[in-house]
């Protein structure tokens, strides 16, 4: 498979050569935006657009055809009934500022490097990186996306334990990511074609991307727009009786990530599973809203495992430490006391999930790093340096660092090292206090 990083730079570098300027040159396709590059690859999903595209000449006529493609290819998917949500896109561009040819330049690229990879790729989320590789050679800065690297969603689809009765959710889509890698690996296993999983998304940007995912992968996953928190959506998704969760909640946002999690975990019938990947801060800050979500969450559902991942596994949109942690609906931490009543996993993943980005994609090694540590899950044993089986008490600091028992262990030869070079230090300073006391 390509690597995703070099094709979404070549595309870039590409755009610039076929314009004859300098590479450190953006006016030729300043008009290029993540939201046009969004909208022709779902334009090119049209057959007759793909044969037609290079013969407009005038770039209002490319606009319109493009935008009508656009519009085909989501009415025939189901996903969508209002074209308002894609005129409000398309009226946010420019046109001006981008020719006709420079247009077809683009749809060239598009059609040969990353319309082909979403093709034959089932769950390589394109996209979101072609999105941040944009911004990052662009005026915008900050794309505003943190994109779950393949092989994590792959270790917590792993998670979410499957099998052919589960119902997936994700409350907060984003371009697809996780929901992708779920649904690929039930309907590759227990070969279903019905839908098994219900997607929401509320950003009109990220919502595109997500229906373009959907699209070429040809996965019938039921789409909503809008909050998750809507009651409308939510009633719609219950009828579903989902039994799965699989969420990574947006950070830093009004609404605490524990509500997130709590929201999501209630709409799972009993005994669901729900995995989430949160920042450090979201099992250990406690103010008093955390304290009462908290609460609310203890008393009607269980956390089952806290794995710590690795800081980089963002990188380069973030540098933040997280964890992967996995719920229970509807089987309570607490029953009618502080004491829990149902055991806790705690491991250190953080090396684990730092090989599994290294990897990028699903190679030998990363499989067996997944089953490493989906076995040790699942056998929930203490293990020093690794994990702990715990029975966590409220308000405490759900950090698996905490709770693990630390060994730390000096080979014998870095010892008589040390012991060496403190010898040289001590024959040293008495050599100076010797020569000071002489001096004086």
């Amino acid at each position: 498979m390509m690597n995703l990083e070099d094709i979404t730079q070549d595309i870039l570098d590409n755009l610039y050569d076929r314009s004859k300027k300098p590479i450190t040159s953006k006016k030729y396709f300043e008009g290029i935006d993540p939201i046009l590059v969004s909208i022709a690859i779902l334009a090119l999903h049209d057959p007759i657009y793909k044969m037609t595209y290079t013969t407009y000449s005038v770039v209002e006529e490319q606009y319109q055809s493009m935008y009508d493609a656009a519009i085909s290819v989501l009415y025939e998917a189901e996903y969508y009934t209002d074209t308002t949500y894609v005129d409000g896109l398309l009226e946010s561009l420019d046109i001006t500022k981008i020719g006709c040819t420079s247009l077809i330049d683009l749809l060239y690229i598009l059609e040969n490097t990353i319309c082909k990879e979403l093709y034959t790729d089932p769950v390589a989320d394109v996209l979101a990186i072609l999105y941040i590789k944009y911004l990052e050679t662009s005026k915008h800065k900050k794309s505003g996306i943190i994109l779950t690297p393949n092989n994590i969603c792959e270790l917590m689809t792993r998670c979410l334990n499957l099998d052919s009765t589960s119902k997936i959710i994700d409350m907060c889509s984003g371009t697809g990511s996780l929901i992708l890698n779920a649904t690929r690996y039930m309907k590759s296993r227990y070969d279903i074609e019905t839908s098994v999983a219900s997607a929401v998304e509320m950003n009109k940007n990220m919502k595109l991307l997500l229906d373009i995912n959907m699209i070429y992968r040809n996965n019938n996953t039921d789409i909503y727009t809008g909050s998750c928190f809507d009651d409308c959506i939510c009633e719609d998704i219950l009828k579903n009786k989902p039994n799965r969760v699989i969420l990574n909640p947006p950070y830093s946002t009004p609404i605490k990530e524990l509500k997130f999690i709590e929201h999501s975990l209630d709409q799972l019938e009993i005994g669901g599973i729900g995995v989430f990947i949160v920042p450090y801060n979201t099992l250990y800050f406690l103010n008093k809203i955390d304290k009462a979500i908290r609460e609310s969450i203890f008393s009607k559902h269980s956390l089952k495992a806290v794995c710590s991942a690795s800081a980089t596994i963002f990188e380069p949109s973030a540098n933040i430490a997280t964890c992967i942690c996995i719920w229970e609906a509807y089987v309570p931490q607490y029953n009618n006391s502080t004491l829990s009543t149902e055991p806790t996993y705690m491991a250190d993943w953080r090396q684990a999930t730092a090989d599994l980005v290294a990897e990028e994609t699903m190679t030998d090694t990363a499989e067996k790093i997944i089953e490493d540590c989906m076995e040790k899950y699942k056998a929930a044993t203490d293990i020093d340096n690794y994990s702990a089986v715990v029975y966590i008490e409220p308000n405490q600091e759900y950090i698996p660092e905490g709770y693990i028992h630390w060994v730390y262990t000096y080979p014998e030869q870095d010892y008589m090292d040390t012991i060496a070079a403190y010898k040289e230090y001590l024959i040293y300073a008495e050599e100076l206090y010797e020569k000071s006391n002489h001096d004086i």
